[in-house]
Order: structure tokens, then C-alpha cells, then sequence
């Protein structure tokens, strides 16, 4: 598995504060970094909002930084969407090389209601909303980690940049890509269309991530949250460090 410092709750909220500062990214709300528990590191808690196991197919196994499935033993992540519209999700995970040449893995899939309108990798390692256009082909890394930053915007819009770089856009699954019911499965489908992996973290924001952003965070993905670069003004930043200092002494205290 790749190498992950532990991103701790506070270290969460700066990165999701200074994020929030740039005027055109978006608001880390949730992030389940799998470090031994389920907690949502910015919410603190919140363990009943991620489960495995609800596919019916057993559950997938927690370890001390990451957590790994076999097919349909994913999460489902439920209440962590501020607007079902318009969010972002980023990921970093890796598919078992048993499934390497099968031609749908379902990576997630929005709404409550499962079904095979989900994010798919290809069997050439491109991504496809099905049924919507494919992406570029050999978009993922085939038996390695991937960062994947996957946005719908208002308009419907979705996009989804692979490793740093926009692999797919489809504006053609509006209502599909909505958050219906506020629940997004992961690396289940409604049929056999799942494979088995690795996911180091799952990461919800409220907004559009911009493709700044994506390089951004690519370039981080294996760094604590506060360590993510942003691209905001010293001044707009400092408040953010005046209350983790804050935090520091009450800690102490």
C-alpha cells in the first residue's frame, strides 16, 4: 500500500478552511482516511455515515491505513453530500491484478438506489459514466494506486481527472449523477460488474474542484491534508493558522 502520514482532525479543518478560501475550490465537509477506524476526520465521527458490507456479499477488511475489499465488498457513504447537485469526490485506490482485464469495475456509483449507471474503469484503464462517453484510453495506472478527483457540477456536468489529469467529461447523466437518497456506494455495482482493491482515503467537498485543484492534490496524495497545497494569499490563510495555534494551547492546557 502507498505511504499515508495519519491526517488528524485539526490538520483536516485547515486544509478544508484554506481550500474553501480560493474562490473558485471547493469545501473539504468529509474525509474517511480508514487509519484503523470508519471516523470522518473533519467531522469527527460520524462512524454510522461509512459501512461495508451492505451489498449482502460480506464486508470488506479495516486496516491500520487502508481498507480492502473484495468484489461488492465496498462502502456505502451516506449524509456526507452538502449538495446532491454539486460536489466533488476524491479517492485514492488500486484494483487487485485479478480483475486487471475485466471490462467494467464499478468505482462508485451516486444515489441510494443501486444500479449500473456508476463511474466504471474500462478494461483498457479508461473511465466511462456508463452509459455515457468513454474517456481516454490507459487513464489509470493498471495494478497500482490512481488518484481519481471526480466532480458534478450544477449544470450537470461531470468530470473526472485520473492522476492530475481530466480523463472524462460527460454531460450527458445529469439525473444520474445526482446524490439521490444522499448515498454513494463505492466499489459496488448491481450486479458483477466489482472488483477487489485497495482505497487509502475517500474525500467529499461541497463544490466543483477545478483542475488546478486536481494537480494539486495529486501531487499530495500520499501527504496529511494540512500538507496539500492551495493555491490562496498568505493573508487569507493566516486566520486558519491563528486557530490551529489555538487549538494547540487548549490542547496543552
Amino acid at each position: 500500500m502507498p505511504h499515508k502520514n495519519t491526517a488528524s482532525t485539526i490538520a483536516a479543518a485547515l486544509c478544508g478552511a484554506a481550500l474553501s478560501l480560493n474562490a473558485n475550490a471547493a469545501t473539504l465537509t468529509s474525509a474517511y482516511e480508514f487509519n484503523g477506524d470508519f471516523h470522518d476526520a473533519v467531522l469527527e465521527g460520524h462512524d454510522d455515515d461509512l459501512v461495508s458490507g451492505t451489498r449482502g456479499l460480506g464486508a470488506g477488511t479495516l486496516g491500520t491505513s487502508s481498507f480492502t475489499f473484495g468484489p461488492n465488498q465496498g462502502v456505502s457513504l451516506t449524509n456526507s453530500v452538502a449538495d446532491i447537485d454539486n460536489y466533488s469526490v476524491e479517492l485514492y485506490f488500486a484494483f487487485g491484478p485479478d480483475n486487471k482485464d475485466a471490462a467494467f469495475r464499478s468505482i462508485l456509483d451516486p444515489g441510494a438506489a443501486r444500479s449500473d449507471l456508476n463511474l466504471y474503469a474500462r478494461g483498457n484503464e479508461a473511465l466511462q459514466f456508463f452509459p455515457g462517453p468513454i474517456g481516454a484510453a490507459n487513464a489509470l495506472v493498471e495494478g497500482g494506486f490512481n488518484h481519481l478527483v471526480y466532480t458534478r457540477a450544477t449544470s450537470g456536468s461531470i468530470q473526472v481527472y485520473a492522476n492530475g489529469v481530466l480523463a472524462l467529461t460527460d454531460n450527458t447523466n445529469a439525473v444520474e449523477s445526482q446524490v439521490t437518497g444522499n448515498v454513494i456506494h463505492f466499489f459496488e455495482d448491481d450486479g458483477t460488474e466489482a472488483a477487489s482493491g485497495e482505497v487509502d482515503y475517500i474525500r467529499l467537498y461541497n463544490g466543483v474542484l477545478s483542475s488546478a485543484n486536481a494537480e494539486q492534490l495529486y501531487a499530495a496524495r500520499n501527504e496529511p491534508l494540512s500538507a496539500v497545497p492551495v493555491p490562496a494569499s498568505l493573508p487569507l490563510i493566516v486566520p486558519a493558522l491563528g486557530a490551529l495555534a489555538l487549538a494547540r494551547r487548549r490542547a496543552r492546557a
